[in-house]
């Protein structure tokens, strides 16, 4: 049964990637009431006639996935009787340029921001885009730094702030996953979210509904997916120990310096415990 749009709430989570967002939706995916997406965006980011990314050029314009028609499916979305709760997982530079989309479509939305701090984004996305398994999987086929996108997070969140929401909230990935329950308590406060004790543990190998709307991100997932709950040593970011040591280009190390500025300003604004 579809719940009425005005009875509805919508959350979304801006982000970068490699920042423990796919282990927080799983978080988020273990309350009842809520109904989970994962970036929605990518599609006309990547494949819609208004497409801006460079990756996947040699696929063809799917005209079903304009930034109308994502926002459409976004706010259509159908709910059982107990869910009252859209729970968006984005990525902010699928955003670039379309930030009016927020007031226009979704300014009753709460926004809220994930960040974590670019030198082991950039690492980390550099490791997996270089990853055969991901490459094979994924049609990922090279590192991009651009595709941090801290300027663009920077960018959304001042958009929010002077336009939206004073007050956005701002978690910091290692701040998480130093005391997961007690900032996803906060973060449920601060969004709006009823948080309950048992949202920081799940079943491992379970795969979420949102993980499967595109299969072929599944391989980026695959940490998210065998995880059960926040522990560094399960995250995408951190899964390396074991690996030989990597020698990082020096586009990896300009990305990082880049992306600090922004990172920096939105981490002042963080949510703390103390």
């Amino acid at each position: 049964m579809s719940r009425k749009k005005g009875m509805t709430k919508r959350v979304f989570l801006w982000t970068c990637p490699r920042s423990c967002s796919s282990v927080f939706l799983r978080s988020i995916d273990t309350l009842s009431t809520t109904h989970a997406m994962s970036e929605p965006f990518r599609f006309a980011f990547h494949f819609g006639p208004e497409r801006q990314s460079q990756r996947y050029t040699s696929q063809p314009v799917d005209g079903t996935k304009s930034y109308e028609a994502v926002t459409k499916w976004i706010l259509d979305q159908p709910l059982n009787d107990r869910e009252n709760v859209v729970f968006v997982k984005e990525m902010a530079r699928y955003l670039k340029g379309r930030l009016t989309i927020l007031e226009e479509s979704f300014a009753d939305a709460k926004h809220s921001f994930l960040i974590r701090n670019p030198q082991k984004v950039l690492k980390s996305q550099y490791k997996a885009s270089t990853n055969p398994e991901i490459q094979s999987g994924s049609n990922w086929t090279y590192f991009d730094p651009d595709d941090a996108g801290f300027k663009e997070l920077y960018e959304l969140y001042r958009f929010v702030k002077d336009n939206l929401d004073a007050n956005p909230v701002i978690i910091d990935a290692d701040d998480l996953l130093d005391s997961p329950n007690q900032m996803m308590k906060a973060y449920c406060d601060g969004v709006g979210i009823q948080y309950e004790d048992h949202m920081t543990t799940w079943k491992a190998g379970e795969v979420p509904q949102a993980f499967t709307w595109d299969g072929e991100c599944l391989s980026w997932y695959s940490n998210a997916i065998n995880s059960s709950c926040f522990k560094k040593e399960f995250m995408p970011e951190d899964s390396t120990a074991s690996a030989p040591d990597i020698t990082f280009p020096l586009e990896v190390f300009k990305g990082i310096e880049y992306s600090r500025p922004f990172y920096e300003r939105l981490y002042s604004e963080r949510v703390t415990l103390f």
